[in-house]
């Protein structure tokens, strides 16, 4: 009975020593980061978050640019009043060029609030780089925050962005984009 004792006992030893570099894997870095699935661009590397950025086109040449911004800063208690932790958005450029964006007024950040750009509010977007498909870089400068550089994508005005960029949606099938008058490339000359 002895012997089965310490036969077991080492047998849960071993299989505890084997299994140690299985279980130190499960709290690896690539597994513990911030992921949301979807189509814009997030960058949290600022005190103002931006959030599924996207610029959305119903035809290349110009769209809307579209985003949420999350400011983290939050008001704090000194000599008895609050100070004020608000941020503003002042300009959004694109560094590259081919683009021109018309921010027509500073957009207002609440302390540890949002400011939803979408739903009429988004940018006006216009320039050759405004291609359905591509990636456009953006630099978007605010009062206090750190400025935030990202790639946005160039999405339809269809499906989950339809009416961002207007009330014509982006043909997406092949009947649509007949009945709809958009050639889809550069039509052969006769």
């Amino acid at each position: 009975m002895l012997l089965r004792n310490r036969i077991a006992r080492v047998s849960a030893a071993g299989t505890l020593l084997l299994a140690t570099p299985l279980l130190a894997a499960c709290g690896s870095f690539a597994t513990d980061q911030v992921y949301t699935p979807g189509v814009g661009t997030n960058d949290r590397d600022s005190s103002v978050d931006v959030l599924g950025a996207v610029i959305v086109a119903t035809e290349d040449g110009e769209g809307t640019f579209v985003t949420t911004l999350v400011n983290n800063e939050t008001a704090e208690f000194v000599d008895g009043e609050f100070t004020d932790a608000g941020d503003r958005l002042l300009s959004v450029s694109a560094p590259g060029g081919g683009l021109t964006l018309e921010l027509e007024r500073p957009v207002p950040i609440d302390s540890a609030g949002l400011a939803k750009l979408a739903d009429g509010d988004g940018i006006p977007v216009e320039g050759e780089a405004v291609v359905l498909g591509s990636f456009v870089e953006l630099e978007l400068t605010f009062a206090n925050a750190d400025p935030v550089r990202i790639e946005v994508p160039v999405v339809p005005n269809n499906g989950a962005f339809a009416g961002q960029d207007g009330t014509e949606l982006t043909p997406t099938t092949a009947e649509e984009v007949e009945a709809s008058g958009h050639s889809g490339g550069e039509e052969a000359e006769e």
